[in-house]
């Protein structure tokens, strides 16, 4: 499938968040954290716009790999289970995707003051075929709202949404951060 063409010579935007929904195993011995949520994934495709009043239908679904998607990866993945679901496209080319996953990403431990140690885990998301030049990956936040300045309530300000998550029994989540690197 061919990427579709942006506006003025403009890399195509995809919107990304992440709804996490439970950190599946944390573990010191493999540095590696296993997450379990949705890859919610937004753009838009102006070869798939059309009159709805002239179809008569506003929304139509299409399978995995019946129409482009980006190749959004975590760059720090061990493993990951992806499954496909339906992609929504409106009318006006807007396009949504929320693939449930399971992915484990490397995760340096620092055990120093073990067992009161915090972890910090980083992991990069991107495109792995196309770099920003085509295709711009941009934290997208929960609330919808397009700026990150500071929040009072994490879980509505930010491109990872916490609304669902449910607590691991050894470690505790203390704070999500989005960096978007220009």
């Amino acid at each position: 499938h061919v990427l579709p063409e942006a506006e003025h010579g403009q890399a195509i935007e995809v919107q990304l968040e992440l709804a996490l929904m439970q950190l599946v195993e944390i573990s010191t011995m493999k540095e590696t954290m296993e997450l379990q949520g949705f890859w919610r994934q937004y753009w838009n495709d102006p070869r798939l716009m059309w009159d709805p009043a002239e179809w008569k239908i506003e929304k139509l679904y299409f399978s995995h790999g019946q129409i482009w998607s980006p190749d959004i990866v975590v760059y720090e993945q061990v493993e990951e289970t992806p499954t496909f679901h339906a992609m929504a496209v409106q009318y006006d080319g807007e396009v949504f995707v929320s693939v449930p996953t399971r992915t484990t990403v490397s995760c340096p431990m620092q055990l120093d003051a073990f067992p009161y140690d915090k972890q910090k885990c980083n992991f990069t998301v991107g495109s792995w075929s196309y770099d920003r030049t085509f295709l711009d990956v941009i934290p997208r936040r929960v609330d919808g709202a397009d700026s990150f300045e500071p929040a009072d309530h994490m879980p509505q300000h930010s491109a990872i949404d916490v609304r669902d998550f449910k607590g691991f029994q050894e470690w505790m989540l203390s704070a999500v951060r989005v960096v978007w690197k220009l």
